[in-house]
């Protein structure tokens, strides 16, 4: 786990949190800056980010690392996997669908 203490999370957008939430919770897909993010595919994340993501990219990266579920990101295969089981309706890693 990274040490929270250095991260201001409150320096994350409100409409980039609320997207990942979706994605989390609900499988909802996201646009391309988080995707990038998602896919652990930074050229992508930063050709997308808006200014505001730019300065909380590092944050968002380790809001991830601290609080989402690790199945939910790291690559398109996981991405992809945890939308579709997410809209499934089944359970993964104790979390409900």
């Amino acid at each position: 786990m990274l040490n929270e203490d250095r991260f201001d999370y409150s320096v994350i957008p409100k409409p980039t949190m609320d997207a990942l939430e979706r994605h989390i919770n609900q499988g909802v897909p996201v646009g391309d800056f988080l995707t990038g993010v998602l896919t652990n595919d930074l050229a992508k994340a930063v050709s997308h980010a808006d200014p505001y993501n730019q300065h909380a990219l590092v944050q968002i990266v380790c809001w991830l690392h601290n609080h989402a579920p690790a199945a939910c990101y790291g690559s398109e295969e996981k991405v992809k996997a945890w939308r579709e089981l997410r809209r499934s309706g089944k359970k993964k890693e104790g979390f409900l669908v």
